[in-house]
């Protein structure tokens, strides 16, 4: 009498990481001399899918292009440091994996191009003493902090480069809701960024305002060793 032992069907996410580990010397490769090789990229992407199991579900096509685009960004994707989050949307009816830089990943973009002396951002808070003068190329924006827990009425930042210009942006109190509900609107569950993090993610809106006309230097990912869709 023979006994047949059936395996246990694999999950979304078991298949999911067992993808993205079948990839990893050609990671490695894209990665470079990085800190984010395949082994890592894999370990950051199971990380982010325990916080977010819909990742599992998004398409393989999709999963891959984001871990090579991750892998091509040289950053962190588990969404404990902020430079990547990995974010399912829903595209007509088919779930796909997007990848949306954060604010630590917008500033480590710009202090590698090389001519960003510095970034600074912070919250503007009621009571805090703030002038902002967007035709003053000197000194367009100065801010004192008065309080650390006062309400929220405005983000501020400012881009520095090596030659001395510096791009200022800020984002008022008025456009704080309609920028989280769009943000919102755009992911298919509560575990993406902006409805974790959204104060992080108006921020993140102010530093990429000015960033507009700011070098930035982004590796790309040899066509040879990605799927097409990267």
């Amino acid at each position: 009498m023979s006994t047949e032992i059936q395996q246990k069907p694999k999950s979304e996410a078991q298949k999911s990481l067992e993808l993205v580990k079948s990839r990893e010397v050609d990671l490695s490769e894209l990665a470079g001399a990085s800190d984010s090789p395949g082994m890592q990229i894999a370990v950051a992407f199971g990380q982010a899918m325990r916080t977010n199991p819909q990742i599992a579900l998004c398409t393989a096509e999709s999963k891959m292009a984001a871990v090579y685009k991750v892998a091509a960004l040289n950053m962190d994707c588990s969404g404990t440091t902020g430079e990547v989050w990995l974010v399912p949307i829903k595209e007509k009816e088919v779930l796909k994996l997007n990848v949306w830089v954060g604010v630590a990943g917008m500033l480590k973009l710009a202090r590698r191009s090389g001519m960003v002396a510095s970034v600074n951002c912070a919250a503007v808070r009621e009571g805090d003493v703030f002038r902002y003068v967007p035709t003053d190329a000197t000194t367009p924006l100065y801010h004192e902090p008065k309080s650390g827990t006062a309400k929220v009425i405005a983000f501020w930042a400012q881009v520095v480069l090596t030659s001395g210009a510096k791009e200022t942006a800020v984002v008022w109190q008025d456009e704080f809701a309609e920028l989280v509900a769009a943000g919102q609107a755009k992911t298919f569950s509560t575990s993406g960024p902006w409805h974790k993090h959204p104060a992080r993610m108006v921020e993140l809106v102010a530093i990429r305002r000015a960033l507009k006309r700011a070098p930035r230097s982004i590796q790309q990912p040899p066509a040879a060793h990605g799927p097409g869709s990267v």
